[in-house]
């Protein structure tokens, strides 16, 4: 698997968490919740009221307070903070105890109610049982820590901890929001939410990366690219997998070209893979292009860019979910993550 090592690591994490000196076991720990009611087609409002009835108190609303007040709290009492949402929400909460001076003292967990749920998918807390029974095992799950990354570019810094990706890919993700917020209830319907995301990506046309998108590395990016995605877990667009040797704390990022279309259908329908490409920490766009940040659209201007590692933050994971996979020589030697 082509990659390139952006820092040294002591261990592999492919998605499911191998255990290391960073991964314990933790007492029982107080719980605060973080829910996004418009996640899931809305079924984050259910979660809400699930949630004050089981933990009265400790539920709060995306946009009703400030997120440093709520980590404040959380390490003040030695306890989590659950992200209830998509990607978004989960990286919305780790990048504020990274920028804020709790990255070390408030671990994260996730309850999903997301489209990809591509990080809750790697640490194992998909379709982990009841709000009750998840909330339960939230109590007690190991910490482990995975790697936290920057995008610098001419206008400002983005962090990512899944993936980041330029392109075709990045366009349907801010139609099938559009769309979402038009028509919310799509997406409670089972495998809707992909079979929306697999159309548009048929519908959208997207010219050839390579013209814009300056990649320096010997292969640079294929003509019939149409979507770059440097990875640094190994699920994508709701469970897709990008390589099945991808660790996501050990300082390392993989380069990956998407074709477009209904071939970038397939890739999301797990029929095809994606092709591995050398990977390079700078770049430079030719002119503005759609990029996503862990599911987040975000148009990024024209000029150069540089991909950062900026440490590593503590997450929770479901003990269920650790698995014996490690990295070697771009293969992995057991199982992989899809726990779905």
């Amino acid at each position: 698997m082509p990659s390139q090592t952006a820092a040294s690591a002591t261990s592999t994490l492919p998605g499911s968490v191998k255990p290391t000196h960073r991964h314990h076991a933790a007492p029982v720990r107080p719980l605060r919740f973080l829910v996004n009611p418009a996640s899931g087609g809305r079924q984050g409002l259910a979660l809400l009221r699930q949630l004050d009835q089981l933990a009265p108190g400790r539920v709060t609303r995306t946009g009703a307070i400030q997120l440093p007040e709520l980590l404040a709290h959380a390490a003040g009492e030695g306890g989590a903070l659950v992200a209830c949402g998509g990607d978004g929400t989960a990286a919305s909460l780790l990048e504020a105890g990274a920028a804020n001076g709790t990255i070390g003292r408030v671990p994260v967990g996730i309850i999903p109610l997301g489209t990809g749920n591509d990080l809750a998918r790697c640490l194992g807390w998909l379709n982990a049982g009841t709000p009750a029974q998840v909330c339960q095992a939230l109590a007690t799950a190991p910490i482990t820590r995975i790697d936290r990354w920057l995008l610098h570019g001419p206008s400002g810094t983005r962090s990512f901890f899944n993936y980041l990706s330029i392109g075709a890919d990045a366009r349907i993700v801010a139609a099938f929001q559009r769309a979402r917020s038009l028509q919310p209830w799509l997406v409670t319907l089972p495998g809707v939410g992909k079979a929306l995301y697999g159309a548009l990506g048929a519908m959208i046309a997207q010219p050839p990366l390579g013209r814009a998108v300056e990649w320096p590395t010997a292969q640079g990016i294929p003509d019939w690219a149409a979507a770059l995605v440097v990875a640094s877990i190994p699920s994508y667009a709701g469970g897709a997998r990008l390589a099945r040797a991808i660790a996501a704390d050990d300082g390392r990022l993989d380069a990956f070209a998407l074709p477009g279309g209904m071939s970038l259908g397939a890739i999301v329908a797990k029929v095809r893979r994606p092709r591995g490409l050398a990977f390079s920490p700078t770049f430079r766009l030719r002119w503005p292009m759609l990029a996503q940040f862990d599911g987040e659209p975000h148009r990024l201007p024209a000029g150069p860019y540089r991909i950062e590692r900026a440490g590593m933050v503590p997450v929770l994971v479901r003990p269920s979910a650790v698995l014996d996979v490690g990295r070697a020589d771009g293969a992995c030697t057991t199982q992989g993550i899809e726990r779905s």
